[in-house]
């Protein structure tokens, strides 16, 4: 697509600077403008399309640099311990309005669990101890 606004916008511009030094061509038409805003609206498109997919990323980052780094173990080393210290076959427990500090199962209760990890994904999941 760059190729073709390129090739066109150029032609239309070296047509009409031929148009007005040649004096066979001046009463032919000039495109200096045309080549102008098409380049402007071309420009101003890709600098829109930068700023939205960057503000699409920032959530998604950020949610990775606010993530829990603590996770509530009641059998285990006391009630609360760093997430790195969690292994395979502990009880987690996360209570309302947390973060889920680690991957694992439901074992009980039933909840929501606010997921933003992809944008075509529903922010939101109904999780019970049903659903693996």
């Amino acid at each position: 697509m760059d190729t073709l606004i390129a090739i066109g916008t150029s032609s239309a511009y070296l047509y009409s600077l031929a148009a007005t030094f040649i004096p066979a061509l001046q009463a032919q038409p000039v495109f200096y403008e045309t080549s102008a805003f098409l380049l402007t609206f071309v420009i101003l498109g890709k600098l829109s399309r930068r700023a939205r997919r960057a503000a699409r990323a920032t959530p998604s980052r950020s949610s990775w640099t606010r993530r829990q780094d603590r996770a509530r173990c009641p059998r285990r080393h006391g009630d609360r311990r760093p997430v790195e210290q969690v292994v395979a076959g502990d009880v987690v427990v996360v209570r309302p309005g947390e973060k889920v500090p680690v991957d694992g199962l439901l074992i009980e209760g039933r909840s929501s669990v606010d997921s933003p990890c992809s944008p075509a994904s529903p922010s939101r999941w109904r999780r019970t101890s049903a659903t693996p």
